[in-house]
């Protein structure tokens, strides 16, 4: 069976502008979560708080280098750090789940399918791949770095019974000591996971290009 170019397109469309699409507006979704998860813990502070007299933020102070951040404005910080990543591992299952979905279509619902897309889809899952790979890499150094600073303020200003995340450190570092450690870390599933999964884009299109049928002779 012979595909004209009209065909291809609206094919293409079927399988990759739906699942654009859908990612698109699961972002647009998340980021109003999280502003609106913001103006709620905003809007809960004391009202001790919101009657104290004008003075620089914790985040401005921060930022401009003016005196020392307290403890509430790091461990946001921190949390930020966490949101970032697991925002960016979610994404990343939601976008190559309707990848996958889109090629599941197109090799079993679709008789012969064109071997170009069969081929052009695993591609972009190895690409994605990779790309989410080295992304929540990035994500995970941050959110170490805050959690370490985190840590490292807790050290300096509370006894040992308050460093609760220097306790947690602890804890992971003991986990880290079993065989199975490694592979039960947020680092291993943000990081490497997205490294499995391109390989496995990778050993299903060699499974196509391997079974690719002969061309006709003309």
């Amino acid at each position: 069976m012979t595909w004209s170019s009209p065909q291809l397109v609206v094919l293409l469309l079927q399988l990759l502008v739906w699942p654009i699409v859908t990612v698109i507006i699961a972002v647009l979704i998340s980021r109003t979560w999280l502003q609106l998860s913001a103006s709620e813990a905003k809007q809960s502070r004391p009202l001790a708080e919101a009657t104290a007299p004008a003075t620089p933020t914790d985040e401005a102070r921060l930022m401009s280098g003016l005196g020392k951040p307290d403890y509430s404005t790091l461990v946001r910080l921190a949390e930020h750090g966490q949101q970032n990543k697991w925002q960016t591992f979610h994404m990343f299952l939601l976008f190559q789940s309707l990848l996958f979905l889109s090629w599941t279509n197109l090799y079993a619902k679709i008789n012969q399918p064109p071997m170009t897309l069969l081929l052009a889809l695993p591609g972009l899952g190895i690409l994605t791949g990779a790309i989410w790979c080295l992304l929540g890499a990035d994500y995970a150094k941050a959110s170490k770095l805050y959690s370490d600073r985190v840590v490292a303020f807790e050290k300096d200003h509370f006894s040992e019974d308050f460093q609760i995340l220097k306790k947690r450190d602890g804890q992971i570092e003991d986990k880290l000591k079993k065989w199975w450690g490694f592979f039960a870390t947020s680092g291993f599933v943000t990081t490497k996971l997205p490294a499995v999964i391109a390989f496995l884009w990778f050993l299903l299109a060699s499974f196509v290009f391997l079974n690719m049928p002969p061309r006709p002779h003309a």
